[in-house]
């Protein structure tokens, strides 16, 4: 790969089909910082990814017995008697949550309503779906064309920018409500995204501080995915000195299917991005350019460049990678 961008970088994210892969990223602009790169591996598709034996569910609490994982039983009848509906007490912003281990890419959710008591059906008007990778939040309904505020026997949204990730979330905003869930069942695929690029060889155009090994190229995939706001400023990304055409580079070692990428970037306003981004790091990453190689080809396999006007946002997902993509950096 080769990745191009103007400024500071969060975390690189690439899913693939089949082998361990490397993949590379020059930057354009004067700094470069990355949190992460991550690579991913897709296989069989499986329905519902709720009904995984290793799928758990939770909720903000629970009242009459109603527990979490009812809602992921396979029943949507929507019957309270017949034991198979979750339902919290009344709080402020009550949610339920569904996780399972690793990434999947999710193609559609389909949240379902209770049918009685009948008093109850309104109770999930006005709620907010969530997808989440590693703790960031990746997609949400609010976006979505689908209405939550009416009452609904069902409502289904479909994916259609091959999110990814390892935990959904529902949840009624404000005060004085309760949750109260059918079944949720989240449609995608049963084997996990491999993350290829773990602790592979990185290189970048000129270390920032060298020497210190703060902002080594390492840093960009060693796995840890969390934010500044988390584990502090400048503790988990690589940077590059300020320079013309800065890049950072992962090499994978072998030619594999590439899936799709996913670029985290730098969340901290910090004084040291005042001169150019107003404080805001992110938008360090406005412009960058990033492209797939393989093997001794000179020309890009895939080229991916930036058109966002001012900040290119802290979770970048490139999805337009075309089927069968295969490279090696």
């Amino acid at each position: 790969w080769k990745f191009t961008i103007t400024g500071d970088i969060g975390e690189l994210l690439a899913s693939e089909g089949g082998h361990d892969v490397p993949f590379p990223t020059w930057l354009d602009g004067n700094t470069n910082s990355n949190s992460e790169w991550q690579t991913y591996n897709l296989l069989n598709a499986v329905p519902n990814i709720s009904l995984l034996p290793d799928a758990t569910a939770s909720q903000s609490s629970t009242g009459a017995g109603g527990v979490a994982q009812l809602a992921i039983d396979g029943n949507t009848s929507g019957m309270w008697n017949n034991d198979s509906v979750s339902l919290t007490v009344t709080t402020s912003n009550p949610f339920w949550k569904l996780e399972w281990p690793g990434a999947h890419r999710i193609v559609k959710i389909k949240v379902w309503n209770v049918v009685s008591p009948s008093g109850f059906r309104d109770l999930i008007r006005g709620f907010v779906l969530t997808i989440h990778l590693n703790g960031n939040e990746i997609w949400s309904s609010t976006s979505s064309a689908i209405d939550t505020s009416v009452t609904a026997v069902a409502y289904e949204f479909p994916i259609n920018d091959s999110v990814h990730g390892n935990e959904v979330i529902i949840t009624i905003p404000g005060d004085d409500k309760r949750l109260m869930l059918a079944e949720v069942e989240v449609f995608g695929t049963s084997t996990p995204l491999y993350n290829v690029a773990l602790n592979k060889s990185t290189s970048q155009s000129k270390t920032y501080l060298n020497g210190n090994g703060r902002y080594d190229s390492s840093k960009a995939n060693d796995g840890d995915v969390r934010s500044e706001s988390v584990v502090g400023i400048n503790n988990n990304h690589s940077r590059t000195s300020k320079q013309w055409n800065p890049w950072w580079e992962v090499t994978l070692g072998t030619s594999v299917v590439i899936e799709s990428i996913t670029i985290y970037n730098r969340d901290s306003v910090h004084s040291n991005c005042s001169d150019k981004f107003g404080g805001n790091c992110s938008r360090g990453l406005k412009g960058f350019r990033l492209e797939i190689f393989n093997g001794e080809d000179a020309n890009a396999v895939f080229t991916y460049n930036d058109a966002s006007l001012d900040d290119p946002g802290l979770i970048i997902p490139i999805t337009t990678v075309p089927s069968g993509t295969i490279g090696d950096r």
